[in-house]
């Protein structure tokens, strides 16, 4: 679980699992959410993205949050985006 926006959100079953298989830090889903450097709302799929540039990875992190069920749903690197 994480707080964030001042709601506590949970985990989708899986993420635990995806965030080591991609090597991704839950620090890292803690600082997109906190920060992110960019928002995005898919109307697709009724989710919002938390994008955060992480200076250790040299990539940014996508955080897919289920903002209705205060749900975070995955994380994945964002191809092409380095600094």
């Amino acid at each position: 679980m994480l707080w964030a926006h001042g709601q506590l959100y949970t985990f989708y079953e899986h993420l635990l699992e995806q965030l080591e298989l991609r090597k991704i830090r839950i620090e890292w889903v803690e600082a997109a959410m906190l920060d992110p450097d960019e928002i995005e709302y898919s109307k697709s799929t009724g989710r919002y993205m938390y994008d955060k540039f992480i200076e250790d990875a040299k990539s940014s992190v996508r955080v897919v949050v289920d903002e209705e069920e205060f749900m975070i749903v995955t994380a994945h690197f964002l191809k092409g985006v380095k600094r």
